[in-house]
């Protein structure tokens, strides 16, 4: 029993170890690419932030993974940020930035979820806003400017990888697993909106952060409970003892700030480091798009 206690969690620090080996190579790295646009431009953070929300109310419609949106927004962020192809034309043009981010999703579906979202499905999502062909295109587009990395782990791998070795230590009850990994999925929910968020050089401090302060929130544990598991993860190497509990505040400004920019750590240099849902009926409109918005969610999620 011992040897398999051991290597289940010797598996999961070889996950983690494999995630940060790929966090450190350039081509997963993105950067806020709004901060040289003109002010006056199209596109800006709001518009992230409103296609963002729009397709998280797609995934939602559609019962697919949150993981989805996130490797969509991976996808769709290194392309902004590769300066190739057509990307500056779909951060100056609100029409081919929504393209762009659909197109994204659509492919993070291909390579992420079990079913198939095909391009006649993701006609009727977008009213016909876009023709086959401009779908066609613009995923050669992103997938020849990204250098066809389709995949890449997200922060909610890095938490979740965190929240697996947790349990596996400190043997907590299901409920209180389960509690964690809900409360961290919202946040990283919320903090994929935020293009300082998900351009952060390093994903395993916003997953690390984020599973601060779902530790820290949680009912269940006491503060000397708390305290203890982060000291034991610093300890294996897994996590900064600056993103212990008492520093919870400062994970707060980090996942939920409007003017604090993400800024690299070093600190965590060092470190070891789905949930489905149901469909929605009704699906808010994405606001700022204009006419021409792709919004017919929860029809196509009635036809589905």
């Amino acid at each position: 029993m011992t040897k398999t206690i051991n290597d289940k969690r010797a598996d999961i620090l070889g996950r983690l170890d494999a995630m940060l080996v790929q966090e450190a190579t350039a081509s997963t790295r993105c950067f806020d690419y709004f901060k040289n646009l003109s002010k006056s431009g199209a596109v800006d953070e709001t518009s992230r932030r409103a296609m963002v929300t729009w397709l998280r109310q797609v995934q939602v419609a559609l019962s697919l993974s949150p993981d989805t949106v996130w490797i969509a927004t991976s996808i769709l962020d290194r392309y902004l940020c590769s300066g190739k192809g057509g990307s500056s034309l779909a951060l100056e043009d609100r029409v081919k930035f929504q393209l762009a981010a659909i197109t994204a999703f659509y492919t993070a579906v291909k390579i992420h979820e079990p079913v198939v979202l095909g391009i006649d499905m993701l006609l009727v999502v977008c009213r016909n806003a876009y023709a086959e062909r401009d779908f066609v295109s613009m995923e050669m587009d992103v997938l020849s400017a990204i250098g066809w990395r389709v995949s890449c782990h997200t922060a909610m791998d890095y938490a979740r990888a965190l929240l697996e070795l947790i349990v596996e230590d400190e043997r907590l009850p299901s409920g209180v697993a389960e509690g964690l990994l809900g409360d961290c999925e919202r946040r990283m929910g919320d903090a994929i909106a935020d293009v300082r968020s998900s351009s952060c050089r390093e994903r395993s401090e916003l997953g690390m952060r984020c599973v601060a302060m779902s530790l820290d929130e949680n009912a269940s544990l006491s503060d000397s409970e708390k305290g203890g598991i982060w000291i034991r993860l610093s300890e294996s190497c897994v996590v900064d003892r600056t993103m212990m509990v008492g520093g919870c505040d400062a994970s707060r400004r980090y996942l939920h700030r409007a003017t604090y920019p993400c800024e690299p750590k070093n600190a965590v240099s060092k470190s070891r480091t789905s949930s489905r849902r149901q469909p929605a009926e009704a699906v808010s409109k994405y606001g700022t798009a204009g006419s021409s918005s792709p919004i017919c969610i929860s029809c196509t999620a009635r036809q589905a």
